[in-house]
């Protein structure tokens, strides 16, 4: 908000050229704003998942002081706005925990894995918009994990990831068991659908992420229907 309001200022009082209290070389600084505009604006449109946007919120105390030193006013009166701004980011700032646990595990990832019985010939499916990839390191090594639903790609869209994904899965005569948020079924469901595979009927066991408070996800059993 800082940056539009500086331009609009500088358009009202008119471009001050070659100011010898100038607080960086101006060319510099209007470059660096500007490309971290479209940017972010890049961003909102492609991606708005936050850690890609690190740089840039590592970048913010630098903009913000270029955006204030672009005001018509004086070195001094910049100064204090600019230290006030910054002081009042840093005493408001809280850390994001995105949900998950305030202390350390002994490990960063742990999970609470039900039995599965027989591994030689299970695939694990993955389905939703939560991200929780991370589970997969618990699983026995030998058991392949695919993600047919995530936010990059959907079994609905025709994309050349998609045709990799079904021949993956197409290709495995063993059994499977779909891995899930509960609160996703409905999607995880819809998602077995392209690639011809249902939920059994029998409940579903609980996997729990201990990342997040014990979150708890469902692991279902997969069937073939009949034609």
């Amino acid at each position: 908000a800082l940056l539009p309001l500086a331009v609009l200022l500088r358009l009202c009082f008119g471009r001050m050229k070659n100011r010898q209290d100038a607080i960086a070389v101006s060319f510099a600084a209007r470059y660096l704003l500007w490309a971290a505009v479209i940017a972010y604006l890049a961003w909102l449109v492609m991606f708005c998942i936050y850690r890609y946007a690190i740089p840039l919120e590592m970048l913010t105390p630098l903009l913000i002081v270029f955006a204030i030193g672009m005001l018509p006013l004086k070195t001094q009166t910049r100064a204090l706005v600019a230290g006030f701004i910054l002081l009042v980011v840093a005493a408001s700032i809280q850390p994001g925990n995105w949900y998950r646990r305030s202390v350390w595990n002994d490990r960063y990832v742990e999970a609470g894995i039900p039995p599965l019985g027989d591994t030689s010939n299970l695939m694990i499916l993955m389905a939703g918009f939560e991200p929780y990839s991370h589970i997969v390191t618990q699983f026995p090594p030998e058991i392949p994990v695919v993600r047919i639903q995530s936010n990059f790609t959907s079994p609905d869209q025709n994309k050349s990831f998609n045709k990799l994904l079904h021949e993956r899965v197409d290709a495995h005569k063993g059994r499977f068991m779909l891995l899930i948020p509960p609160w996703q079924n409905g999607l995880g469901k819809e998602a077995l659908g392209y690639f011809h595979l249902a939920l059994a009927p029998r409940a579903c066991q609980t996997v729990t992420d201990r990342l997040y408070d014990d979150r708890p996800l469902d692991l279902c059993s997969v069937v073939r229907p009949k034609n």
